[in-house]
């Protein structure tokens, strides 16, 4: 981040201001136990705990202006602004701190599949420009706001995601990304009881080009009939990519290895992928017409797109003494369990292919259909064994049972590890998947803590 002059930044916060404005600001942070000299601490109210206990840590540690939302119970040393909603504030300061670079960015959405197009995008751009891209997955009302105050003058490019929950969340987000080309990966049922539809899913998905300029494109899936039909962006200023349909950007000739990474062909380049599943095919369209857009030579981008290796939790296939574990475990919705499960079934294997999977939360009224449907995919594409665990999986076993999927449910991960541990031979391959809040990396773990002995 560049400096900020402590006058400038409270300006564009509305707030109640005390204490002497001078000195400057190298830096945003809303966690005091890794907050750095010079930076400023914005407190946020989360659902746990409320950042303003920690601001007389922060300024220990060497805070150079505390953001808070109520006034603080001790003499603060340290100049600071009372504001009404500090995540507000913060989106506010990074908004402004947007506006002083004048280099194009890359807004990437959807329901399912952002960070790894996003990387891949970033990546590819990367071949030719200094690219500046979100931190980790950050891109919600706090996490693109400090992904933006990375931009330095140095930059060419940024490449950030933005994610939502919530009406109105995507608009927020726009007016601090405020970017150039936005990139959609798909609709699906993510976050409906925030949202509502997926018809809703879509809309606020587009209001990240509210703020377009008359040069701005996006990049569209041409497969995601959602996406086709809201697209209120002219065709001359819409670049299209797809499989199954007419796009700028076609793959065919697709294939998969025995580990199920695809290959294919588009626009006279053939793309071999360091990630597991075929539907990882439209992620890389997705990069490779953004990078096109940018006019990164065609082999540059190749070779950008095949070195993309999968992160923990997101189609990571580790083989552990005599298994292999399908690390998917980061999250879960209807369309992204079902690519996991396509996924797992075209793996070559002597052993058995298990799927393992926790709850999918945050799927509105038709939650029990979404998670029985997991069965009929498992039984459609041939899962040897499905285990199940949490309260709403109960729907996936009962349904799984009454079609003679083989299949065990558990309430707790506790349970399920005791069973998985006696369960899992040699040659098996288990995939391990389940919406953030399940946290089933512990099994990830507890599986590769048991086979690595």
């Amino acid at each position: 981040m560049e400096p900020i002059e402590i006058k400038d930044a409270v300006a564009v916060m509305e707030g109640e201001v005390s204490g002497r404005l001078s000195g400057v600001i190298y830096g945003v942070s809303i966690d005091s136990r890794s907050i750095s000299p010079g930076e400023a601490f914005f407190a946020v109210k989360g659902r746990r705990t409320d950042g303003q206990r920690f601001s007389q840590d922060a300024e220990y540690k060497g805070a150079a202006l505390l953001v808070l939302h109520d006034k603080p119970e001790y003499s603060a040393t340290v100049p600071y602004i009372v504001v009404k909603d500090t995540v507000l504030a913060l989106g506010e300061l990074a908004s402004s701190y947007r506006r002083r670079f004048d280099l194009p960015v890359v807004g990437v959405t959807g329901s399912v599949g952002k960070t790894t197009a996003r990387r891949m995008i970033a990546s590819s751009l990367g071949k030719n420009m200094l690219v500046v891209e979100s931190i980790k997955n950050y891109n919600n009302l706090l996490g693109v706001p400090l992904s933006v105050f990375q931009i330095e003058r140095m930059h060419d490019v940024a490449v950030f995601e933005a994610g939502i929950s919530a009406p109105g969340e995507m608009e927020r987000l726009a007016r601090i990304i405020l970017p150039d080309v936005v990139a959609f990966t798909n609709i699906a049922p993510v976050h409906l009881e925030g949202l509502g539809s997926l018809e809703n899913v879509a809309r606020e998905k587009f209001a990240l080009v509210k703020y377009f300029n008359p040069g701005s494109y996006v990049i569209i899936n041409a497969d995601d009939p959602l996406l086709v039909r809201f697209n209120p962006v002219p065709a001359s200023h819409t670049v299209t990519y797809g499989i199954n349909s007419s796009a700028d950007y076609r793959a065919d000739d697709i294939a998969l290895d025995a580990e199920g990474k695809a290959s294919f062909r588009v626009d006279g380049q053939r793309i071999s992928l360091g990630i597991p599943g075929r539907f990882n095919v439209y992620n890389a369209l997705c990069a490779y017409a953004v990078a096109r857009l940018f006019r990164v030579p065609c082999e540059k981008v190749v070779q950008a797109i095949e070195g993309v290796e999968p992160l923990p939790g997101r189609m990571r296939l580790l083989t552990i003494g005599e298994i292999m574990v399908l690390d998917d475990a980061y999250n879960a919705n209807p369309l992204s369990v079902r690519e996991a499960l396509e996924t797992l079934a075209s793996m070559e294997t002597k052993g058995r292919r298990i799927a393992v999977i926790g709850d999918m939360l945050e799927t509105g009224e038709n939650e029990a259909s979404y998670h029985e449907k997991i069965a009929d995919y498992s039984c459609a594409v041939g899962i040897d064994f499905l285990a199940t665990v949490g309260e709403r999986t109960r729907k996936t076993y009962e349904k799984a049972s009454s079609i003679g999927i083989p299949c065990v449910h558990f309430e707790t991960k506790k349970e399920l590890a005791i069973f998985l541990k006696k369960f899992v031979m040699p040659q098996d391959i288990v995939l391990i998947k389940g919406s953030r809040a399940m946290r089933m990396e512990k099994i990830v773990e507890g599986l590769v803590e048991l086979w690595q002995r």
